[in-house]
């Protein structure tokens, strides 16, 4: 098969959906990795990692598309992508149809075969491709926190860390999302344990709003066991 990863386009978005270990493993297979140039640049994979592995680097967005039997994104096909789609091509990226009528139907009318990534499902109803989402949101969520903490950004102007004879911060869990067995409402993301990971590692503390609930440390316990026993008949294997 011939497996085309162009650049993506939408704004802000730096990430490339096939890393160069994967255009190897892809080669090794035997299929044709095509890459459009300066794809990987924006996650630190230049040209020449793709090329050194067997991926071949082409030179514009359309020729990827024109040649690609498949085709490897990140994030939906925008509005000048479009007319690049064509009749049995499969395109394997997130869609989010839901939310995005035109961007359906201009699927719909191309006759391509869509794969979106978020309904990618495991016998288990675990959402593979949905999980590192969660990890990184989960981490971020923190960092986010502290930096609207910060003056410039209108918080108070404390480190969650806090300095030596300063007070640090306590995290309040307001809604009590991470001191419950609710899980987000983003397709089954569950996000707490990566939460739990950076509170607890931190050590920072949290006062909770409804205390009835478990503490992050029994959280991270029971999400990291819980982790441990459905992966021990894998490893039995």
């Amino acid at each position: 098969m011939i497996i085309g990863v162009p650049k993506e386009i939408k704004t802000n978005e730096n990430r490339i959906a096939l890393v160069p270990a994967g255009a190897e493993s892809l080669t090794a297979q035997g299929h044709t990795v095509l890459v459009e140039q300066g794809a990987g640049i924006g996650s630190g994979f230049p040209d020449a990692a793709y090329a050194a592995v067997g991926g071949c680097i082409v030179p514009t967005a359309d020729e990827v598309w024109q040649k690609a039997e498949m085709i490897m994104k990140v994030k939906e096909p925008i509005e000048v992508e479009w007319p690049r789609m064509r009749k049995g091509q499969l395109i394997y990226t997130y869609f989010h149809f839901a939310a995005a009528e035109k961007l359906t139907r201009a699927v719909i009318d191309s006759g391509a075969v869509a794969v979106a990534y978020e309904t990618v499902q495991l016998p288990s109803g675990e959402l593979p491709l949905l999980t590192p989402m969660s990890e990184v949101a989960g981490r971020m969520s923190v960092q986010q926190g502290a930096k609207y903490l910060e003056k410039v950004f209108g918080g108070s102007g404390v480190l969650l860390g806090g300095v030596p004879g300063v007070s640090r911060v306590t995290p309040v869990d307001q809604r009590g999302t991470l001191t419950s067995f609710e899980i987000d409402c983003h397709k089954g993301e569950d996000r707490r344990r990566e939460v739990a990971r950076l509170v607890v590692s931190s050590d920072w503390g949290l006062v909770e709003l409804r205390p009835s609930r478990l503490s992050l440390e029994e959280i991270f316990l029971q999400l990291t066991t819980d982790e441990a026993k459905s992966a021990a008949p894998d490893a039995a294997a």
